[in-house]
C-alpha cells in the first residue's frame, strides 16, 4: 500500500500520467434548468459547472440538485386531484424558465470543493472519497476553471497502478469487509416521484427495485433524472418499470454484478469496462444481492489501512 499511497501523494493533477477530462462541459448562471439537464443527458455526466458572465465558477449543479428542484415543483397530490393537466403545465413552465443559478445546492447538503492544478491526486481522493463525483480544478489564482477531475478518472488511474499494492489488488471484497452493505429497495411498481423522494432523503447512491416475483429487476439512481425534459415531466408519475421502458438507453438496464469473492482489482476492471459507478454484490453460492460497491467505497478503501489479517 505504501508505494501506491506515495504515488498518489507525489503525482500532481497536471501530471501527464493522470487522465483528466478533455472536454469541459459548462453552463452559465442564466442557462435554463431544462438546458442544463439536456447537457447532463447528452454528455452522460452527473454534474456540470455553472459559470458567471465573466467566466468565474459560481457552483456545481448535479443530479441530486435536479432531483431536489424537480420534487419542489412537482405537483402535490391535492393539486393533481384538483386539476391534473394544469398542474403539470405549471411544473413544465417552472422547469423551462428557472435558471441554473436558482438550483445551486438544491439538495442542501453539498459544499463546493475546488482544487488547484498543483495539488496532488491524493488530495482529490480524500475529497471524492466523500461521495462527490466531480471536482473543479482552478488556475493558480483560484478564480477560473481549467479542468475537472471525476471519480472515473481516479478509478482508471488506480487500475493502472494497482500492481503497486499487491495485497489490496488480490484481496476479495469479503476479505476487505466490503461485501455486505445495507441496501435501499423498492418495488418497481412504485412511482418514480416517490422513489426519488426516498433516494434524496437517504442519500443512498441507488435504489434496487424488485419485480412482482420479488426478483431484482432495475436500479434507479440520481443520474436517471437526466431523462427529464420539459415535455415529459409527467413521467415522474410513471412507475419505475414504465419509466425505464420509456427512457432506458438502447443497451438496456441490466444489473451489473460481482461476487463477494471478487478481487479488488477485478472490481476496478468491471467499473472501467462497463463505464458505471457501482456494482451490485451477489453471494458466491447463489444470486442473492447482498451488497453494493461504489466508486466512493473504492476511494474510501484506498485511504484506509489493510485489515490486520491481510498483513499477516
Amino acid at each position: 500500500m505504501e508505494q501506491l499511497i506515495e504515488l498518489l501523494k507525489n503525482t500532481p493533477i497536471q501530471s501527464e500520467d493522470f487522465e483528466t477530462l478533455s472536454n469541459i462541459i459548462t453552463v452559465n448562471t442564466d442557462t435554463p434548468v431544462v438546458q442544463a439537464i439536456e447537457k447532463l443527458n447528452t454528455y452522460n455526466i452527473s454534474s456540470v459547472p455553472v459559470l458567471t458572465s465573466d467566466g468565474k465558477l459560481a457552483g456545481i449543479v448535479d443530479t441530486f440538485d435536479i432531483i431536489g428542484f424537480a420534487l419542489e415543483i412537482f405537483p402535490s397530490e391535492a393539486d393533481l386531484e384538483e386539476d391534473f393537466f394544469r398542474s403539470f403545465l405549471h411544473s413544465n413552465f417552472e422547469l423551462e424558465t428557472r435558471k441554473s443559478s436558482d438550483i445551486l445546492n438544491k439538495n442542501y447538503t453539498d459544499s463546493m470543493f475546488t482544487m488547484n492544478v498543483e495539488d496532488s491526486i491524493y488530495k482529490i481522493v480524500e475529497i471524492l472519497g466523500n461521495g462527490i463525483h466531480r471536482l473543479p480544478i482552478l488556475d493558480q489564482s483560484r478564480t477560473h476553471l481549467v479542468n475537472i477531475v471525476s471519480q472515473t478518472n481516479l478509478i482508471r488511474f488506480l487500475l493502472k497502478n494497482i500492481h503497486l499494492a499487491p495485497k489490496l489488488r488480490d484481496a476479495t471484497l469479503d476479505q476487505l469487509g466490503m461485501a455486505e452493505k445495507e441496501l435501499l429497495t423498492s418495488a418497481d411498481s412504485a412511482r418514480v416521484v416517490d422513489v426519488l423522494k426516498l433516494l434524496l432523503g437517504t442519500k443512498f447512491s441507488a435504489i434496487l427495485c424488485y419485480d412482482k416475483n420479488q426478483l431484482p429487476s432495475i436500479s434507479l439512481s440520481a443520474n436517471d433524472v437526466r431523462n427529464l425534459e420539459k415535455d415529459s415531466f409527467a413521467s415522474m408519475f410513471f412507475s419505475v418499470r414504465a419509466y425505464y421502458q420509456q427512457y432506458a438507453p438502447k443497451n438496456g438496464r441490466k444489473l451489473i454484478c460481482c461476487r463477494k469473492s471478487t478481487r479488488f482489482a477485478e472490481v476496478l476492471e468491471l467499473l472501467v469496462e462497463h463505464k458505471i459507478h457501482r456494482l451490485w454484490i451477489q453471494n458466491d453460492h447463489d444470486d442473492k444481492i447482498v451488497g453494493l460497491v461504489t466508486m466512493t467505497d473504492i476511494l474510501q478503501r484506498i485511504l484506509l489501512p489493510l485489515p490486520h489479517h491481510l498483513n499477516e
